[in-house]
């Protein structure tokens, strides 16, 4: 029995800046950092040749990452499996397309509630809310999977699900 171990799964925050302010967030300020692309693709080569299978594109909000769609290419053609952890609120019909072409293993998408007071109150960003699930319904059609992340909060655990339940179940 061999003693070495092999790390199968890494997270790599590609990008700082987010343009959601959310209440529970642990970084206040975003400077505008992003990953340089030939580091990314450093680490993500050298994460490979050991054996690694998959990786979690984050951030801030890593879809803000001037090159977030080579990032997802390399990782589409070092056949290592990818998730994308993101708001979607800075996804457009292009970036839906282009998520349709490159196939993640699914978008973990934040939504803290189906209220869409609720849900902008939280992130701070007025209209959020309405963004979010535009996209999540365009994801979906285009199939692209997504996996909803809808953390309990003080600020939303009287009203996260009363607004439209049926809607929430569907995706």
């Amino acid at each position: 029995m061999s003693t070495e171990s092999t790390m199968t799964s890494i997270s790599l925050e590609i990008s700082n800046p987010c343009n959601e302010r959310c209440v529970h967030c642990y970084l206040p300020d975003y400077p505008v950092k992003h990953i340089p692309f030939e580091l990314a693709k450093k680490a993500l080569r050298e994460f490979r040749a050991m054996q690694g299978l998959s990786v979690h594109l984050t951030g801030g909000e890593c879809m803000l990452h001037p090159e977030f769609e080579r990032v997802c290419r390399l990782c589409k053609d070092l056949n290592l499996n990818f998730v994308i952890l993101s708001n979607l609120t800075a996804c457009d019909a292009r970036r839906i397309a282009f998520l349709a072409e490159v196939q993640p293993q699914f978008v973990n998408v934040s939504l803290y509630s189906m209220d869409e007071r609720a849900h902008d109150a939280i992130t701070r960003l007025p209209g959020s809310w309405r963004r979010t699930m535009d996209a999540i319904l365009a994801c979906e059609k285009a199939g692209v999977p997504v996996r909803l992340a809808a953390p309990l909060l003080k600020e939303n655990r009287k009203r996260r699900l009363k607004r439209n339940p049926s809607l929430l179940w569907s995706l």
